[in-house]
């Protein structure tokens, strides 16, 4: 009678185990599949945001007209960041 007893346990544990190494296969074989069948976005990339950095000659700098509110620094809307980010 004792060895009937000590073998109930060691089934229920490698049952379990077997069981959730079955539920993660699953899972797993799922997540896999739902992402390879995403088809490709139908948009383009699109660039919201765009910092730009340099010094006077990269803002623009002899490239009149300056913008009114850029001071001593002379911004300009024909330079180059600007041109890139239109």
């Amino acid at each position: 009678m004792g060895d009937t007893g000590s073998s109930t346990p060691d089934r229920t544990v490698w049952g379990r185990v077997a069981l959730a190494l079955a539920t993660a296969l699953l899972i797993l074989a799922a997540a896999c599949s739902s992402s390879a069948t995403k088809p490709p976005p139908t948009e383009p990339f699109n660039l919201r945001i765009y910092a730009a950095l340099g010094d006077s000659y990269a803002a623009g700098e002899g490239l009149a007209p300056f913008e009114a509110d850029s001071g001593p620094c002379h911004c300009s809307p024909s330079a180059y960041p600007r041109a890139i980010a239109a």
